[in-house]
């Protein structure tokens, strides 16, 4: 949709069924939709399609927007912008829930069913696995400067993770919780779990807020300011 004007643009048109999630790259120049069978890749400019990626649970831009990865079963995938395979992750015992890249490009971070978050080189392949969930994850996130993560999981807890020396403290909560996001200077972290947002401070972990919702809450982010 067209922020001022409130008219749709050509891409809603376009064939896409079921789709969960949408996001824009980077630039602005492409989205990227999400269906529970497969991602596309559209132009903005054109409502071209421009690759479909099958299979995937999940599908996120590159930081500078130049690559595609996704989640596919047990493995992760960084795809070019013109759907070129350039990198393939896989060691999970069970499907991959979410992976993403690093801010600076360089690891890709994946959640698994199987209950662990496995941080991947680019470059190398070379792998570092983290445990300590006692049920399957449901998403994991970089902080803003790439030093840390957060994973959530089913068994009720949002753990606080550095990448050099491993975990550092545990949220609990009273539902599973479903995402996690931290603030663009990252600060603080946002979850969403069961009825409830939770804002917390990234540093000690203190709760801050309970954000209360008569529906279950998916997800939740932070404004750009």
């Amino acid at each position: 949709w067209q922020a001022r004007r409130g008219g749709p643009r050509r891409l809603q048109r376009l064939g896409h069924r079921g789709v969960k999630s949408a996001s824009f790259s980077p630039q602005g120049h492409h989205v990227l939709t999400v269906s529970p069978s497969e991602a596309k890749l559209w132009s903005v400019a054109t409502g071209q399609l421009l690759d479909t990626f099958d299979a995937v649970r999940s599908a996120v831009f590159s930081p500078q927007g130049e690559h595609v990865l996704t989640a596919e079963g047990k493995t992760a995938k960084v795809w070019s912008a013109d759907g070129e395979l350039l990198h393939s992750f896989s060691g999970h015992y069970a499907n991959v829930a979410s992976a993403v890249l690093s801010p600076d490009g360089k690891h890709v971070l994946t959640a698994s069913l199987d209950a662990s978050a496995r941080l991947w080189s680019v470059a190398t392949g070379k792998r570092e696995t983290f445990v300590g969930h006692d049920d399957s994850l449901t998403s994991a996130v970089f902080s803003p400067d790439g030093n840390l993560f957060v994973t959530t999981s089913e068994d009720r807890t949002a753990r606080m993770w550095s990448v050099d020396t491993g975990h550092r403290y545990t949220i609990w909560h009273d539902q599973a919780v479903t995402s996690a996001v931290f603030s663009p200077q990252g600060e603080h972290v946002l979850t969403a779990s069961g009825y409830k947002a939770k804002l917390f401070n990234a540093s000690t972990g203190e709760l801050l807020h309970t954000f209360e919702h008569d529906h279950w809450v998916s997800s939740a982010v932070f404004s750009p300011q």
